[in-house]
């Protein structure tokens, strides 16, 4: 008993102490054109500001770098609550696109095989071959997305979309190719063929539709 007495004091002067919890005289601010470094010289000093009202407002500052009249008659409030609300969104985007590609990766294997050159007098060809095993619970009707190349360097090589067309049963596994112009004159095409350049591939889908009508689509932020 004297247990959860002791609990249920601390738990109340916690949520008095957070509820009377000083907020910094300087968020009411106001930016002026004459004020914004005398504004910095007095956050250095101020005991009440968090860090990370700091970071939102030094980030806000920055974001609105390109239309600096915007901040002029804001208060330092008004720019710490409009990147808060900027981040929450930016954030809940990034989540959308992170979701929506694992829950197709659940769902969907896809495995990168390997590219055969197929070439001809007139055209040369890259062929890709690939791999996909339906892991979901009914059949699959599209596939859509790209298959990425990044150097060691981290630095994207080339792009080949990737659009199949196939009923592929759940539990089934299938390998598929898909052809795509070389063009010798272009340093990408040639960095792909090279036997010296070490290339890691990378699927990033964008459409799975299912045969009853159900998908799941990424889009990517640029």
């Amino acid at each position: 008993m004297i247990k959860q007495l002791l609990t249920l004091i601390i738990f109340t002067l916690m949520i008095f102490s957070c509820s009377h919890e000083k907020k910094s005289d300087l968020l009411d601010e106001i930016i002026t054109k004459d004020n914004l470094i005398s504004i910095t010289e007095k956050l250095k000093t101020d005991k009440d500001i968090t860090s990370e009202e700091l970071e939102l407002y030094s980030n806000g500052l920055a974001r609105f770098g390109n239309s600096v009249d915007s901040i002029i008659g804001k208060k330092v409030a008004d720019i710490i609550e409009k990147q808060r609300n900027f981040k929450k969104e930016y954030i809940l985007n990034m989540l959308s696109t992170q979701t929506s590609n694992l829950q197709i990766h659940m769902n969907l294997s896809f495995k990168y095989i390997g590219v055969q050159k197929a070439d001809s007098d007139t055209l040369q060809t890259n062929i890709l071959h690939f791999e996909l095993k339906n892991k979901s619970n009914t059949t699959i009707k599209k596939v859509e997305g790209e298959l990425e190349f990044y150097d060691l360097n981290n630095q994207i090589v080339k792009r080949f979309p990737i659009i199949v067309n196939y009923n592929l049963e759940k539990g089934k596994d299938i390998k598929f190719t898909d052809s795509y112009q070389h063009v010798p004159s272009n340093p990408r095409d040639t960095i792909i063929r090279s036997k010296y350049v070490k290339l890691q591939a990378l699927w990033k889908p964008t459409l799975l539709e299912f045969a009853d009508g159900k998908k799941l689509e990424v889009k990517y932020k640029e």
